[in-house]
C-alpha cells in the first residue's frame, strides 16, 4: 500500500486521520438525527455548527478509504446496507405515523399506505424514506466499486481522465433527469433525497486522494503550539466554506439543502472541507492522545456499521419517546440512545469476537453427542 518514499509509520497516521474523520462525524450525525427522533430540538442545535457539511465531507472519506485500499471489496458492506435502509425505512416511517398520532409538529410526513407499499417504494428506488436516504449515496457508490472488483477493474485503479470523466457524466446526467418528471423506480438517486448522481465527481476526487495523494492524510510532526494553532485554523476555515458554499449556491440555482442537491459548488466545499478537516485531526492527535481518541477512530473504522446501526436504534428510542410529553424524560431516552449507539459501535470488534468464540464453544459443545456408531463410521473412513 504504501511506496518507497512512504515515511515509516505514515501508514498508521494516515489511517487515523482518515478514521478520525469518519468516527467524529458518524457520531455527529448520530447525536444531530437524535434531536429529532426525540422531538428534543436543543440535541440538534447542540451540533449545528457545520452541519451542512457533514454529509459531503463524509461521502468525501469514503471516497478516499476506497482508493487507498487495494483488497478485493467484500460485498457484505453492501449487503448490510441494502438491508438496513429497508429496515431503517420500515422503523423510520412507523417513527412519523407514531410522532403525528402523539401531536408532535413537524415538517415530515409518512409515506402514505401501509408496510409494503414503503418497502416497495424503498427497494425500487422510487421514493426515499426519511432520514434514512442518506445511505443511497454509500450503496449505490459501493455497489460501483463491487461491480468493478469483480470485473477485475478495480475503481481505484481506473485512468483519473476516465474517473472523473465519468463522474461528471453521472453528475450532468443527474441534473438533467432531475428536471424531468419521472419519479418511477430508480428516480431517488437523482430526484429525490440525497441525489447520488450528483455527488459522483466528490466521490471520484476522494478515490483519486486517496489513490495518488495519500500524504495529506499524514501526521506531521510539529510543535504543539503550531499544531494548536493550525487545529483552530482549519476549524474556522472549514465554517467560513460552510458559509461561502451556501451563499454561492444560488448562483448556480441550487436553492434546497446544501447536504442533498449536489451541485457542483457543494462538491468543491465538500472536497475543500474533507482535507481541512483531515489536517485539523492530524493536529489534534498531536495534542490530544489517549482512549477517546482510539474510541473515535474505532467507530471510523466501523463507519458502514455505525451509519447503520443508528439508523436502527435511534427510531427505535423515538418509538418510546413519543409516548412522554416532557422533555427531560426525552432528552434522556436520546442521549441514553446515542450512547448505547456509540458504546455498540466502539465495542463492535469485541462483540464479533465473542460471537465467534461463542459459535466455536458451542461446535466443541455439540461433538460428544455424536453416536458411537456414527463416530466409528468416522474413524473409518479416514
Amino acid at each position: 500500500m504504501l511506496s518507497d518514499a512512504t515515511p515509516v509509520g505514515a501508514s498508521n497516521k494516515r489511517i487515523a486521520s482518515l478514521d478520525g474523520v469518519k468516527g467524529f462525524l458518524s457520531l455527529k450525525i448520530a447525536i444531530a438525527h437524535v434531536g429529532f427522533f426525540v422531538a428534543v430540538p436543543w440535541l440538534s442545535h447542540l451540533t449545528g455548527i457545520g452541519r451542512m457539511l457533514s454529509f459531503p465531507v463524509l461521502l468525501f472519506a469514503f471516497g478516499v478509504g476506497t482508493g487507498i485500499s487495494k483488497r478485493r471489496k467484500p460485498a457484505w458492506p453492501l449487503v448490510v446496507l441494502g438491508l438496513c435502509l429497508l429496515a431503517a425505512s420500515v422503523l423510520n416511517e412507523a417513527f412519523l405515523d407514531s410522532r403525528l398520532a402523539h401531536h408532535f409538529l413537524m415538517e415530515e410526513h409518512p409515506i402514505g399506505h401501509g408496510i409494503l407499499h414503503r418497502l416497495l417504494l424503498v427497494s425500487t428506488l422510487t421514493q426515499s424514506a426519511h432520514y434514512a436516504d442518506f445511505l443511497q449515496p454509500y450503496l449505490l457508490f459501493l455497489a460501483i466499486a463491487l461491480v468493478a472488483d469483480r470485473l477485475n477493474k478495480p475503481i481505484r485503479a481506473w485512468n483519473p481522465a476516465v474517473l472523473m470523466g465519468s463522474a461528471f457524466a453521472m453528475h450532468i446526467a443527474g441534473l438533467a433527469l432531475a428536471s424531468l418528471s419521472y419519479a418511477g423506480p430508480l428516480s431517488v438517486l437523482w430526484r429525490d433525497g440525497y441525489r447520488s448522481f450528483q455527488w459522483a465527481p466528490l466521490f471520484a476526487v476522494g478515490i483519486l486522494v486517496g489513490a495518488y495523494r495519500k500524504e495529506l492524510l499524514f501526521v506531521k510532526d510539529r510543535p504543539k503550539l503550531q499544531a494548536a494553532c493550525l487545529f483552530a485554523a482549519c476549524l474556522v476555515g472549514a465554517k467560513l466554506l460552510e458559509d461561502g458554499t451556501s451563499f454561492l449556491r444560488p448562483f448556480v440555482g441550487s436553492h434546497g439543502d446544501l447536504w442533498k442537491e449536489g451541485d457542483i459548488v457543494a462538491n468543491v466545499g465538500g472536497l475543500i472541507a474533507g482535507i481541512l478537516l483531515f489536517a485539523a485531526y492530524s493536529n489534534l492527535t498531536i495534542l490530544v492522545k489517549g482512549p477517546g481518541m482510539q474510541a473515535v477512530e474505532r467507530v471510523g473504522k466501523r463507519a458502514i456499521v455505525s451509519l447503520c446501526i443508528q439508523m436502527i436504534v435511534l427510531p427505535l428510542a423515538g418509538l418510546v419517546a413519543v409516548h412522554f410529553r416532557q422533555m427531560p424524560i426525552r432528552s434522556a431516552i436520546g442521549l441514553g440512545a446515542w450512547l448505547g449507539f456509540a458504546i455498540l459501535v466502539m465495542n463492535w470488534e469485541r462483540l464479533i469476537a465473542s460471537l465467534r468464540k461463542q459459535g466455536h464453544s458451542d461446535e466443541k459443545y455439540v461433538v460428544p453427542e455424536v453416536r458411537p456408531s456414527e463416530a466409528e463410521q468416522l474413524a473409518g473412513a479416514h
